[in-house]
């Protein structure tokens, strides 16, 4: 019994560091161990915890800039 509850606590403990959403038009890129493992795109997406990280976090939408361009 005082085993399931250690496990039970582990869980809950670990689960929100496991789980993860990423938003629509976004891309992360995950790490494992420092090095590069996979990119993950939008929903829920699962990490391993203390071996995975978010590395970097990609905006994949295209912006239209406007430049003021005075030509001779």
């Amino acid at each position: 019994m005082i085993l399931l509850a250690i496990v039970f606590v582990l869980l809950v403990l670990l689960l929100p560091q496991a789980l993860f959403i990423v938003p629509q038009q976004n891309v992360y890129i995950i790490e494992r161990l420092g090095k590069f493992n996979r990119s993950v795109g939008a929903g829920l997406n699962v990490k391993i915890p203390f071996f995975e990280t978010i590395a970097a976090k990609v905006d994949m939408r295209t912006r239209q800039e406007q430049f003021g361009i005075d030509a001779k």
